[in-house]
């Protein structure tokens, strides 16, 4: 089950073809710059599922796109496991995702999910609706200067 998971996973990278928004060099007029510090292993299939379908949200997004974290203006430290990979009735992923400025490193908030599987992808897509949201509500004496 979970060779045929990952194997579905790698196919749909191969088949999907992204039509976000698309980050070069330091500069990105109108566009969140976000980079990615993970901690989340394809032996726990659920939270892998999340991470990935997080990754591919953000990538179709017309606001957000992932860069390395020099030129990132919001880094995400995203830490994932499941709760019973053995069992994948009872399973669940457990993501905990916290985020901060790249620039002057103000923390803005951290989100714990706790995901069963028939909910994962819907949980990854809140999790970019929640910072997008967070990131509208910081005061813009916290954020950092261009």
């Amino acid at each position: 089950m979970r060779h045929l998971f990952l194997l579905l996973t790698c196919a749909s990278l191969l088949v999907g073809h992204s039509v976000g928004a698309v980050c070069s060099g330091p500069k990105h007029p109108g566009i969140t710059a976000i980079a990615m510090k993970d901690t989340v292993v394809p032996s726990d299939p659920l939270s892998f599922r999340w991470w990935f379908h997080f990754r591919d949200t953000v990538d179709k997004s017309a606001r957000y796109c992932l860069v390395d974290p020099p030129d990132s203006y919001l880094m995400l430290s995203v830490t994932g496991l499941d709760t019973d990979p053995k069992n994948l009735v009872q399973d669940r992923a457990a993501v905990s995702f916290a985020a901060y400025f790249t620039g002057n490193t103000v923390f803005i908030k951290q989100w714990l999910h706790v995901c069963e599987a028939g909910r994962v992808d819907e949980c990854a897509e809140s999790a970019l609706a929640e910072i997008e949201h967070e990131l509208q509500v910081v005061p813009d004496a916290l954020k950092p200067k261009e």
